[in-house]
């Protein structure tokens, strides 16, 4: 017999009254019912209460969790608002920043732009600079040009270039003249006419004649020739536009130019030294000019050209002149030596007119006389220096040419030695060995190639010797 337990206090009444009926067994069975619903009753309640302890606990711990949660979210949460301020300062300090970088980058470029206006500025003032430094270098270089009257290296009439021109002259006088040896006919009496007119007291006879001396005597002649006859030239003054007197005409203006620019350059208060250079640099220009292209074929309107009226007028002259003291038998040796005769005309002329007078100061000629003493350093020739004491000329061939003494030097400037002819007492026979003299014309033939021989050795060596001195001599200036 089950019974059913409730909660409901009148069936546990009902229950105990039933009992009272059973029997003692039922009656324990029922108060064992009863201890075990009092302590299912006293466990329900303890459970309950556990479970409410438990949910207690279990909603502590709830709440400990999220209490733990929710600090840790505001921890995260002000950790986060701090960082958030953080940002948003730096956000600030970044704008600000990045604003005073914007104006430090703006200052900075029109720092950059000034500066490369500056840079352009400086360039343009260098350039500028430079330009007035090349452009005073160019007006000092002009100036010191105007008051410098050396001539360059380049220049033809330098006084290498000069010294080397003359010697060669010099050498194209022998060939003009010739050896007078072979079919060459001389006129003795012509020849020593020529010889009394430089005060030689010789006598040549076609036996005993000395054809080293009468070729000496003839260059001598060609120079004088050419001299004399330039001068009538250069005298003869046309105020024509003719070119063939275009030479005549610059050299008359130049001296008249000349002449007018130093008198004004010593009449004008404070005149300087460019002003005093004029004179001397006018000189040395149109000289130099005259000396380069004087006397050369004239071209006309049409670019024809044609020899000079008075080179191709007075090389017939001259030619007919030397002709006279010297005929050359043989026509292609005579054609030959004719031909160098408009050469050594406009060489002369040149010379003696024009290429001296581009020196500054302008260089001199001089010709020895008969009987004037050897001087080694003045004179050029064929002798033995142990004999040079008494030793006098005999005739001078080619003059010298020299510079005087400056303020630079107080010694001569030679160009070139003068080329003589050393006198030889013992050179000629009398009348008394006129029997013997055939023999000696043959030995003297001989002696006189040795003596040409020597004479050009000579001639290079000495003027070489000058030539070096002179060189020195500048260096030492």
């Amino acid at each position: 017999m089950s019974i059913k337990v409730t909660k409901n206090s009148n069936i546990i009444e009902e229950s105990t009254n039933f009992e009272n009926f059973e029997n003692k067994n039922v009656s324990d069975a029922i108060t064992l019912i009863r201890e075990y619903y009092e302590k299912t009753e006293s466990l329900s309640k303890e459970n309950k209460k556990l479970k409410e302890e438990f949910e207690e606990i279990n909603n502590l711990i709830n709440n400990q969790k999220i209490n733990a949660e929710l600090s840790e979210y505001i921890k995260l949460f002000q950790s986060h608002k701090e960082l958030r301020e953080k940002f948003n300062s730096l956000s600030s300090q970044k704008q600000t920043i990045e604003q005073q970088l914007k104006e430090k980058t703006n200052e900075i470029e029109k720092s950059v732009q000034l500066v490369e206006a500056k840079d352009n500025e400086i360039k343009n003032l260098e350039e500028t600079n430079s330009n007035l430094k090349a452009e005073a270098l160019k007006y000092q270089s002009a100036l010191g040009a105007a008051t410098n009257f050396q001539l360059g290296d380049d220049d033809k009439n330098n006084s290498v270039r000069l010294n080397e021109d003359i010697e060669h002259l010099q050498d194209t006088l022998e060939d003009y003249v010739t050896n007078l040896r072979s079919k060459i006919k001389i006129n003795y009496k012509k020849v020593n006419k020529l010889f009394a007119h430089y005060n030689c007291n010789l006598e040549m006879k076609a036996r005993i004649k000395d054809t080293t001396l009468i070729k000496a005597l003839l260059q001598r002649h060609v120079v004088e020739f050419i001299y004399e006859n330039a001068v009538k030239y250069f005298e003869d003054v046309k105020n024509t536009d003719e070119p063939q007197s275009l030479e005549s005409e610059i050299n008359f203006k130049v001296n008249e130019l000349i002449n007018l620019t130093d008198k004004f350059a010593k009449t004008r208060f404070e005149s300087g030294k460019v002003t005093s250079a004029v004179p001397i640099k006018i000189r040395q220009q149109i000289y130099s000019a005259l000396s380069n292209y004087g006397f050369s074929d004239i071209i006309n309107d049409k670019q024809v050209k044609s020899e000079h009226k008075f080179i191709s007028q007075f090389k017939k002259q001259l030619n007919q002149e030397i002709e006279s003291y010297r005929e050359i038998s043989d026509h292609k040796k005579k054609k030959k030596c004719e031909e160098l005769a408009a050469k050594i005309i406009r060489e002369v002329v040149k010379l003696f007119f024009f290429r001296l007078k581009t020196q500054e100061p302008i260089a001199k000629w001089k010709w020895f006389d008969n009987n004037d003493k050897i001087d080694s350093i003045q004179m050029t020739g064929s002798w033995d220096d142990d004999d040079l004491e008494n030793a006098v000329v005999e005739i001078c061939i080619f003059p010298l040419i020299y510079k005087d003494p400056n303020s630079y030097s107080t010694e001569l400037q030679i160009y070139t030695p003068a080329k003589v002819f050393i006198r030889d007492d013992n050179s000629f026979s009398s009348e008394e060995n006129g029997e013997n003299g055939v023999n000696e014309e043959k030995g003297k033939e001989s002696k006189e190639s040795k003596d040409g021989k020597n004479n050009k050795t000579n001639k290079t060596s000495k003027s070489s010797s000058i030539s070096i001195g002179k060189i020195l001599k500048s260096f030492k200036k």
